[in-house]
């Protein structure tokens, strides 16, 4: 019998030990981000992370449908790569409640092109414009189209879509393509501009030499955000990270390292 009951107490340490090992260090912080400009932002604040206390891991994505899906699946505790609309559509769409916590930058975006033209007025007729394809930054193409005067949309509509442009005067050709494939499209022959976020322009070498037009955002509300779980907004760690990235020293790394494409605003949200 106390034979029995020993190697019933040892099965049972065994596996609260093998359940311990499975428990994640609550100091060991992942924060997922695309290769610009998160990477080398969060490569420059980690010491200063694991300072106070943490390990910081960076988990690269390229493609911007994965990270919120990672977030939400637990195998990241944060992401950096998005702004607010994205956030509020995908939480929508997946029935989830991830929240921003930090509106951290504001991203260059706007119209580049690689053809021998400086202005938006020199796009022939019937030329191609590629634009984002997700509904947020779709919308956000369209209005930096109007705000140059190439098309018109409906009035009073928050999310424009391509059935809501009124007037095209030049019949271009709006093409809508994933978010990382647009400066790809600027190669191609008859494709005259195309409206490139920050990340992939930056990722693609386009300098602001072959930007002609860009997007106004005085309200910051395309500002990229660092976004959690809503059980985490108010963790230790959360503070402890939005207070490494908004420090003097960080926010001069990004003034010098991007110069100008990144521009860093640094709002904390209330949740």
């Amino acid at each position: 019998m106390m034979k029995k009951l020993f190697c019933l107490c040892l099965c049972l340490v065994s596996f609260l030990c093998v359940l311990s090992s499975c428990k994640k260090d609550e100091n060991i912080i992942i924060v997922g981000t695309m290769y610009q400009p998160g990477e080398p932002i969060l490569n420059f604040v980690k010491d200063k992370f694991e300072e106070k206390g943490y390990q910081l891991k960076i988990q690269l994505f390229n493609n911007f449908s994965l990270p919120n899906d990672a977030l939400a699946e637990k195998s990241i505790d944060a992401n950096l790569f998005q702004h607010k609309p994205f956030l509020d559509n995908y939480n929508e769409a997946q029935h989830q409640d991830l929240k921003s916590v930090l509106a951290y930058y504001d991203c260059v975006y706007g119209g580049y092109t690689k053809k021998q033209i400086t202005s938006v007025e020199d796009i022939p007729n019937g030329s191609k414009i590629t634009i984002a394809s997700d509904a947020s930054n779709l919308s956000r193409c369209l209005y930096i189209l109007q705000a140059t005067g190439l098309i018109t949309l409906e009035e009073n509509i928050e999310t424009a879509m391509i059935e809501n442009i009124v007037s095209n005067p030049k019949n271009l050709q709006i093409v809508p393509v994933s978010a990382e494939l647009i400066a790809q499209t600027l190669d191609d022959e008859d494709t005259y501009l195309g409206i490139v976020n920050a990340t992939y322009a930056i990722a693609a070498g386009l300098t602001d030499k072959q930007l002609i037009c860009q997007e106004a955002d005085p309200q910051h509300k395309n500002a990229n955000i660092l976004a959690v779980r809503s059980e985490d907004v108010h963790k230790q760690w959360v503070k402890d990270l939005i207070e490494v990235l908004t420090d003097e020293e960080t926010i001069q790394f990004i003034q010098d390292t991007f110069k100008g494409t990144i521009v860093p605003y640094c709002q904390r949200v209330d949740n």
